[in-house]
């Protein structure tokens, strides 16, 4: 009971917290990626 009450747990800020991060590594990075196009095709264009 305890073990399952714990797997269905809603709501962790742990977890949460995982999820912010990664969700704010991952759009830094396409940010980064879509900033060097952007800058790439300024120069050569």
């Amino acid at each position: 009971m305890r073990a399952r009450t714990r797997k269905s747990e809603p709501f962790s800020f742990d977890k949460l917290k995982d999820f912010f991060t990664t969700v704010l590594l991952h759009l830094s990075f396409y940010a980064f990626i879509v900033f060097l196009v952007i800058f790439f095709i300024d120069n050569f264009s």
